[in-house]
């Protein structure tokens, strides 16, 4: 699992608000420096579950690490999930998601999912 912009603490919060469980927890983005999160990316396979910021839209640097996921031909598929704020239960708004289904969807990979698990 990870988490676009997220702490280890609050990955491990929406995970057990959302009864996700993973070995691996890991933050890109943020304090992290491209190559930081690329090394990081470089060592991942399988389905990878990303946590985003819903009512922050998708950012260049996002696009550009979401790019090196998809490059990653070890990783299956990367399901990026947007979450609201804590104090709305993590719900998002189908405004938000639509901002990022848009985005994504220029990536152009069917590797890439937008998903909304319900709270």
């Amino acid at each position: 699992v990870l988490g676009w912009n997220f702490t280890t603490d609050e990955i491990e919060l929406l995970n057990d608000s959302k009864k996700i469980s993973s070995q691996s927890i890991f933050q890109l983005g943020g304090g992290n420096s491209f190559n930081t999160d690329k090394r990081l990316i470089d060592g991942l396979s399988g389905v990878i579950l990303l946590y985003v910021k819903s009512w922050e839209p998708p950012t260049m640097d996002f696009m550009d690490t979401l790019e090196l996921l998809v490059e990653n031909r070890y990783i299956e598929r990367v399901e990026i999930l947007p979450v609201g704020m804590a104090k709305e239960f993590y719900k998002n708004s189908e405004d938000d998601l639509d901002v990022w289904r848009r985005k994504v969807e220029t990536i152009k990979s069917e590797k890439v999912w937008i998903i909304d698990y319900a709270t």
